[in-house]
């Protein structure tokens, strides 16, 4: 049997399927708003690496783009909030 250059056998890459409600995390940190608007009430300051479950997505009138997402409280429940994707 020949070996590649690293000595291990070769194979193909395994297709790994992100499950239904398996968190994302938030690379920048950001504000979790009460409803899909940036003059919307901020919930909490989300900082960077915060666990998300989505919800949804949003698209305003205006063409900025939104996420609602669910994220653990305090109190151990799940709290919904929308955060911002950014503009078109």
């Amino acid at each position: 049997m020949a070996l590649p250059a690293g000595g291990a056998p070769a194979r193909e890459g395994e297709v790994r399927q992100r499950r239904r409600r398996e968190p994302w995390l938030a690379v920048s940190g950001g504000d979790l708003r009460c409803a899909p608007a940036q003059s919307a009430p901020a919930l909490v300051a989300l900082p960077s690496g915060t666990p998300l479950i989505p919800v949804r997505r949003w698209r305003c009138a205006s063409g900025f783009r939104w996420l609602q997402v669910e994220v653990a409280a305090a109190a151990g429940r799940p709290r919904r909030g929308w955060i911002a994707l950014g503009a078109p």
